[in-house]
């Protein structure tokens, strides 16, 4: 019985990487703004858990350079983007204070690399399915985007091809 609950448990957490792995393929980037955000997503928190990380994908669909200079959410007092680093065999993060997306050029927010913490949660509600999201550009502009909240075990009434592009509202400039 034991050897069916460890194969069960396993086949849950290929099936939830697996349905996030579709997700990030199916997803659609179109937008107006120079960046566009997809697939972006934060595991389900535990009760009073006081930092959580968040992932997604930046693609720049300009020509010129952009860079990332911070985020913000309404759903959390702080939010910092960080890079996991292994020194000297301790696993350490350190904080990023901007990234620069390249023309073209696609960034990952990943488990284990560079991520989103979200720091300090405003409210104990834990009924939402999303995370509301700034992203503030160097040059002033922002883009508005969403968080999903995924569950940290597999549903199998996921249904994937309503996977959707969180590029909403880009603004570029003052």
């Amino acid at each position: 019985m034991r050897r069916i609950n460890n194969n069960l448990g396993l086949l849950w957490s290929v099936l939830v990487w697996g349905v996030m792995v579709v997700m990030s393929v199916s997803a659609v980037a179109e937008s107006e703004g120079p960046l566009v955000v997809h697939s972006a997503w934060v595991p389900q928190a535990p009760p009073n858990i006081g930092v959580m990380a968040g992932y997604m994908s930046v693609v720049n669909v300009s020509s010129d350079p952009i860079v990332i200079a911070g985020l913000s959410s309404s759903a959390y007092e702080e939010v910092q983007m960080h890079q996991s680093l292994v020194e000297d065999g301790i696993s350490t993060m350190a904080e990023v204070k901007s990234v620069v997306v390249g023309p073209g050029a696609r960034i990952e927010f990943s488990p284990g690399g560079l991520h989103l913490m979200l720091i300090a949660p405003v409210s104990t509600d834990s009924s939402a399915d999303t995370v509301p999201m700034t992203l503030h550009l160097a040059d002033g502009g922002w883009i508005h985007f969403t968080l999903d909240i995924v569950a940290k075990t597999a549903r199998p009434e996921v249904d994937v091809s309503d996977a959707h592009d969180h590029s909403m509202h880009a603004h570029h400039g003052s």
